[in-house]
């Protein structure tokens, strides 16, 4: 948790998953409800993606971000990293894996999650790449209690917000 001018307290979010994907086109995914922020850096194109009713084709290089509450299927291969983030730190519910939970989170209040648009493409792409890689590679046993977590989730943010305004 850190403490800004001004009393405002930020607490670095919740990784619930980070991840490597890659898949072959096996027609529209299911219609679903997002849960949490999600992240996705495209590493391959020929993906298209919905998401409140906008169809997006999705080109090699390209984010996607979706926010809590938003209804996405796609279709096409798929090759790309993803994160998933609460900033919410909720506790789980009783039963239940808060890694996969259908529960949809608060959206959080800040001024960077209305510029980022739903799809853009980012100039550092070799960051990007460095960034998440390295948070795979300390994914286990519970990736929120790495040190380096929280530095990697500012730098991978501060430059998905930068490079969207671009």
């Amino acid at each position: 948790m850190s403490v800004f001018a001004g009393g405002e307290t930020y607490r670095t979010p919740m990784v619930l998953s980070c991840q490597y994907f890659d898949t072959k086109d096996c027609g529209w995914t299911p219609l679903r409800v997002v849960a949490d922020y999600e992240f996705e850096f495209n590493l391959r194109g020929g993906r298209s993606m919905q998401i409140d009713g906008d169809i997006f084709d999705v080109p090699r290089g390209a984010c996607i971000f979706r926010r809590p509450g938003q209804h996405v299927c796609s279709k096409g291969s798929l090759c790309c990293y993803g994160i998933k983030l609460d900033f919410s730190w909720r506790p789980s519910l009783p039963g239940e894996n808060r890694y996969q939970s259908s529960v949809i989170q608060v959206p959080y209040p800040s001024a960077f999650w209305e510029i980022i648009p739903t799809m853009f493409i980012p100039t550092h792409q070799e960051d990007l790449r460095r960034i998440y890689s390295r948070l795979i590679g300390i994914s286990a046993p519970d990736i929120n209690e790495d040190p380096a977590t929280p530095w990697l989730l500012a730098e991978l943010i501060h430059l998905l917000v930068v490079d969207s305004l671009y």
